[in-house]
């Protein structure tokens, strides 16, 4: 059987792989994917308007969801599950003796931002991410362009 879905997706479905073995299969529900997803996840697939209506070269039909889970970028995602590992501290770092510790929080003491200056800085700080974060965005996206061009180009 084959889920409905695969109707929205793609032109032709009859020349989808695995299509055969999808009829054959009475007792599985056999599920449409993209082969882009290896690269791109669904919403980017839908930003670049390669996500509804495409030819059936790019698809697969998989009968269960740990086929769909083979992708390498999903098994990515669950390695974001894990618990990190415990810091290591380094060996050859200098250690500062207790004295010299005491010496520094003495020189600090009564050396306070006032309110403004870190409102300045907490806002200084949030910008330079933010615009750190778009151009890692434009970055990816443009690779993700050329890719998705040089797959086409084959």
């Amino acid at each position: 059987m084959i889920s409905e879905s695969v109707y929205d997706y793609c032109l032709n479905p009859d020349k989808i792989q695995n299509y055969d073995l999808a009829i054959d299969d009475t007792e599985n529900v056999w599920i449409c994917h993209h082969l882009l997803e290896e690269f791109f996840t669904a919403s980017e697939l839908i930003e670049l308007d390669l996500y509804f209506n495409r030819p059936a070269n790019e698809f697969v039909l998989c009968k269960n969801a740990q086929e769909h889970f083979s992708y390498p970028h999903l098994r990515n995602r669950e390695k974001l599950y894990k618990k990190p590992k415990p810091i290591i501290e380094n060996p050859n770092k200098r250690r500062m003796s207790e004295e010299h510790k005491r010496k520094i929080a003495e020189a600090h003491k009564g050396k306070h931002h006032s309110f403004e200056t870190k409102h300045k800085i907490s806002q200084s700080l949030s910008d330079w991410h933010l615009k750190k974060k778009i151009e890692k965005r434009k970055k990816e996206l443009e690779l993700k362009k050329e890719l998705l061009n040089a797959i086409n180009q084959e």
